[in-house]
């Protein structure tokens, strides 16, 4: 159960950040809409 749940959650983790990524490489190309959505670093 343990593991089961360890696997599960790393892969969220994962597609929560290539989710992000993909969301910021689309902010580059429109930076007005990436300041309203993302706090800049």
């Amino acid at each position: 159960m343990a593991t089961w749940y360890g696997k599960t959650s790393s892969f969220v983790y994962l597609a929560n950040a290539s989710l992000l990524n993909l969301l910021y490489k689309e902010c580059k190309q429109m930076k007005k809409a990436c300041k309203l959505a993302l706090p800049s670093p």
